[in-house]
């Protein structure tokens, strides 16, 4: 991810345009940098994995008194273990052995879709079933923009460091690379290839496997020769690894519910899940954080860095400053432990009213992937009072905001 991201920045720094076009490439990436360096800190913390040590020691001994129930606890925690212990031995093709880059992703479904469609419903990959067909359509079709230079670079990058890593022997960099460099492989790759273009994605994606081998585009080669390997890994992770820790990570569960009871929350799982927590700010870096943000903040934000991006505010915010009360809410911190996935939950008063919107974790939130820590961690959620505010005085959207009121009469957005 760090070269990755030095390349992205060093890619925009051309001109606007390419600063636009790596934009979103690099927002992601600096994201999954910031979480997995983050869960990183937390396990390389003593106090904090301390914590989690005495955890698991107070867990077994209170399952003592149930021995089938120690049994089977231990059972799966040896289980993990072992999976763990295989996944040792090709973690490294595991990662390593990839392709980025939005042309590739699309040549590597054009690729699976002409083998898995051929399949019953019920032995096909994830995303290749009937019931997601729509949504892989729409990604395959979609219109948006492709960039080839900015694929190129991406894939040059990816290439270059498998390499490093795998060894030029290793069977993925053999089919990837075909005897070139990196680089020269990531531009013969994008030099010929016509998959910027949906209608040409649609053609192959509708023609089927007829369609696939009479291609002789240099995407769709190199897919085919990279997605048997990439298959066989995937099915090695699944068969040692994954399967084996859901399967007994089921069991962990029901060790620490039979141990903790209603005591302690179980780990997330897609459902539905209420968390409680309170408005508080916290210490950092020497220094006290605030509950909230205001709209003076985003302000002084843009006039520290002169406007500059990625921190200038768009004109239409800069037109509209003297309409808002620059005093209300825009974003707040509360206790309570949510982790990826829960973006776009209510945040729910005391009084049964919705107060915001979760969207992040702050820095020191990180670690709850693995154990919360209410000192410094918090959850962040954009303010009511801000939406409601944004939408009326930036974005002259009374009537939604008379909706989301119940009320046909706005008066103040902030109140």
């Amino acid at each position: 991810m760090s070269e990755l991201i030095a390349a992205l920045h060093e890619f925009g720094r051309k001109d606007e345009e390419s600063r636009r076009r790596a934009e979103d490439d690099l927002f992601g990436l600096e994201n999954s940098f910031k979480a997995r360096s983050g869960q990183l800190k937390g396990l390389n913390d003593p106090e904090l994995m301390g914590r989690k040590r005495a955890e698991e020691t107070e867990l077994r001994q209170l399952l003592r008194a149930n021995p089938a129930a120690l049994a089977e606890y231990d059972a799966a925690v040896k289980a993990i273990d072992g999976a763990y212990a295989k996944l040792a031995g090709f973690t490294a093709r595991q990662y390593w052995s990839r392709l980025n880059g939005d042309a590739v992703s699309h040549a590597l479904t054009l690729v699976r879709a002409a083998t898995e469609l051929a399949k019953p419903n019920g032995e096909r990959l994830p995303g290749f079933t009937d019931a997601a067909l729509p949504a892989l359509k729409l990604r395959t079709f979609s219109t948006a923009p492709v960039y080839l230079d900015l694929d190129e670079l991406l894939l040059g990058v990816t290439l270059a460091a498998a390499t490093r890593e795998l060894g030029p022997e290793d069977p993925f960099v053999k089919a990837a690379l075909q005897g070139k460099s990196a680089p020269d492989a990531a531009k013969a790759a994008m030099a010929g290839t016509k998959l910027a273009d949906p209608a040409v994605r649609k053609q192959l994606f509708e023609g089927g496997p007829a369609a696939l081998d009479a291609s002789n585009d240099p995407l769709i080669a190199l897919a085919k020769r990279v997605d048997p390997i990439l298959r066989e890994l995937q099915k090695k992770f699944e068969d040692e690894v994954a399967s084996v820790e859901a399967a007994n990570g089921e069991a962990i569960a029901r060790g620490r519910f039979r141990a903790f009871g209603k005591s302690k929350a179980p780990d997330a799982t897609f459902t539905l899940r209420l968390s409680h927590g309170v408005v508080k700010g916290y210490e950092a870096g020497g220094t006290l954080v605030p509950w909230a943000t205001t709209f003076w903040g985003l302000y002084e934000r843009h006039a520290a860095f002169g406007g500059r991006y990625p921190f200038d505010l768009m004109p239409r915010w800069l037109e509209r400053r003297e309409s808002l009360d620059l005093s209300t809410p825009f974003n707040f911190v509360s206790t309570n432990d949510i982790i990826g996935g829960n973006s776009g939950s209510p945040v729910v008063g005391r009084d049964g009213r919705i107060v915001g919107i979760i969207f992040d974790g702050n820095i020191e939130s990180l670690p709850a992937a693995y154990i919360y820590d209410e000192r410094q961690s918090r959850s962040v959620s954009v303010h009511s009072a801000g939406i409601l505010m944004a939408l009326d005085r930036v974005y002259d959207a009374r009537e939604l905001v008379a909706e989301l009121l119940g009320s046909a009469k706005i008066g103040s957005a902030g109140s």
